[in-house]
């Protein structure tokens, strides 16, 4: 049970809070996936205008 303790006492005194290097590696990671992430949105949406289509071209034959 001292082991439990004695670990929670060390995270509660390692624990500085949120740092500007925290936050610029989120930022850094999340630019690194925009060029996959916005290709494929587009895509999808891009599908789905011409499935729409497809479906309202054969309901009004």
């Amino acid at each position: 049970m001292t082991d439990v303790i004695t670990l929670a006492a060390d995270v509660a005194n390692g624990w500085n809070g949120i740092t500007s290097d925290m936050l610029l590696g989120v930022l850094d990671e999340i630019k690194s996936v925009l060029p996959i992430v916005v290709p494929a949105v587009v895509g999808f949406l891009g599908l789905r205008k011409a499935w729409g289509f497809i479906k309202s071209a054969i309901k009004g034959a």
